[in-house]
């Protein structure tokens, strides 16, 4: 009887082998699918926060120009008529150089200080002279005022057609020219929906949509609040509103300076009748 030299090895059929191969196929589908599936949520969040992170930059960029926002009136009373009743113990005071007033300029101070304008043109506008400006370049002739005027402009990358600008002019101040016109927006948020500034009125104690209310007020400013409409990724609506507060105390400078001149009227005259007893 004869024998065969061959021996039997054992390995894996082709039909286990395609089986293995599509078992391994479907579970790196599946983990690619989920890798996918978390890149594509991590790149959602991220663009959802640098969307937000734009809203509270705009904001803080809005709080840093009005609080610093800048009028003689804050610390000095407005120029009165020499001849009234309320401007006793100003009389002595020598006059100034007096600066020609203007649109942008129209009042002065008690000190011969031109007074900036405010403006509203607009409910989503709002124009004002501000110490925020600072120089990009050293030794630069800049100084730290500039006007600044924010607006709701029309904007074709904006999900909502409009974005919040921002002009500035951080030269010749005192110039009586517009400058806002040759001035290039700075786009600062964009998707904004809507906009409305709104002013505290001391005298009313209520927010009021225009300057025009607040009469001469309007000078001195303490508090605004903005109303802001932003649509997200998804064109959702947010609402925000944020209220701003100036550096500057409240507080009347011309009763201040009047109280002050009657404190020293009121030293001066005990002095003099200290000084006359002593003579008698």
């Amino acid at each position: 009887m004869g024998y065969s030299n061959q021996t039997k090895e054992d390995g894996f059929t082709l039909i286990e082998v395609l089986i293995s191969i599509t078992v391994l196929s479907l579970l790196m589908s599946y983990v690619y699918s989920i890798i996918n599936n978390s890149i594509n949520t991590k790149d959602a969040i991220s663009a959802e926060d640098r969307d937000l992170m734009g809203v509270e930059r705009a904001f803080d960029r809005i709080g840093t120009d009005f609080t610093q926002i800048y009028s003689p009136l804050y610390f000095s009373p407005q120029k009165k008529d020499y001849s009234s009743n309320l401007s006793r113990g100003f009389e002595d005071n020598k006059k100034v150089n007096e600066f020609e007033t203007s649109d942008k300029f129209p009042l002065l101070s008690h000190n011969g200080l031109p007074v900036p304008n405010v403006e509203s043109p607009e409910k989503s506008s709002f124009v004002f002279l501000s110490t925020a400006n600072r120089r990009r370049l050293e030794n630069t002739r800049e100084a730290r005022f500039v006007w600044i005027k924010y607006k709701l402009d029309t904007d074709e990358k904006s999900r909502s057609g409009t974005s919040l600008m921002r002009n500035y002019i951080p030269f010749q101040i005192y110039s009586p020219d517009d400058y806002f016109s040759k001035a290039d927006n700075q786009i600062i948020l964009r998707n904004v929906k809507s906009l409305i500034f709104e002013y505290w009125d001391p005298s009313k104690k209520k927010w009021s949509s225009g300057l025009t209310e607040l009469n001469d007020a309007k000078y001195t400013i303490s508090l605004i609040r903005v109303t802001m409409e932003w649509l997200d990724l998804n064109k959702g609506i947010h609402e925000y509103v944020r209220t701003f507060r100036t550096f500057w105390q409240t507080y009347d400078p011309y009763l201040d300076e009047l109280i002050y001149k009657e404190e020293q009227e009121a030293i001066e005259k005990l002095e003099q009748k200290k000084s006359g007893k002593k003579s008698e």
